[in-house]
């Protein structure tokens, strides 16, 4: 899995937490390892209260199957905190985890930590947001947030998403290929029906000879729409 660049926050959505170092909650949050500097930061200690972060810019004309953020964040030695992080992506929110590990303090130093999600199915990276919740707090400080994406698609006309879900080819033969079309926002699977090409005799997939594919189907309306894949062998464009 090749994940993508570092997405720093591009604005507040909501601001509980305390802010030091900075005019705004998430450009005191805008680094990564090579340039933090815990000038700035956002803090809390009480139960409750949500900084939630949004992050714009990903591309929209993605969807992302897998996604993680890394967090720099400080506690009090010997204090257990239970503070949350929870990732909005494709219109739900993921699931919380702990921030710090359950029994674990950083020891008055900063330290990064690592969380995933695994969605069950591609979503639109539109929207995206996370938010820290303060929760059984002595005091927990965060100075740096950022985001990695594992982008599986590109959106194309008419709301379909497209996902070449196995390539092998031998000597630039055609090889095995499966290819699947999910109707977006919908989320059923189905196949293409019609042949790409004018004959009937035409498949509807057909492997090039540089290995990237073309496919044909017909779309909500009754229309024939093909595509052609890129190199990376992921995302596709209109032909």
């Amino acid at each position: 899995m090749e994940w993508s660049r570092k997405f720093m926050p591009t604005g507040d959505d909501t601001t509980q937490w305390m802010l030091v170092g900075d005019s705004a909650h998430y450009a005191a949050l805008d680094e990564d390892e090579d340039s933090f500097d815990g000038n700035s930061y956002v803090w809390t200690n009480e139960d409750g209260v949500l900084d939630i972060f949004d992050f714009a810019g990903l591309g929209g004309g993605y969807c992302v199957q897998t996604a993680r953020a890394r967090a720099c964040v400080m506690t009090e030695t010997g204090k257990n905190n239970r503070d949350q992080i929870d990732l909005y992506i494709g219109s739900s929110w993921r699931g919380p985890q702990q921030i710090v590990p359950e029994g674990s303090d950083t020891g008055d130093a900063w330290e990064w930590f690592t969380f995933e999600w695994e969605l069950p199915e591609p979503a639109s990276v539109v929207g995206t947001q996370i938010k820290i919740i303060g929760e059984y707090v002595q005091w927990l400080r965060v100075g740096a947030l950022y985001l990695q994406l594992h982008l599986v698609s590109r959106l194309t006309a008419g709301s379909n998403i497209f996902s070449q879900r196995v390539r092998a080819f031998d000597d630039g033969a055609v090889g095995t290929v499966s290819f699947e079309r999910l109707d977006h926002p919908g989320g059923s699977w189905s196949t293409p029906t019609q042949p790409f090409g004018e004959g009937s005799n035409s498949p509807d997939i057909e492997c090039l000879a540089d290995g990237r594919l073309r496919c044909a189907l017909i779309d909500s309306d009754g229309n024939l729409q093909r595509y052609q894949s890129f190199d990376d062998g992921e995302s596709w464009g209109v032909i």
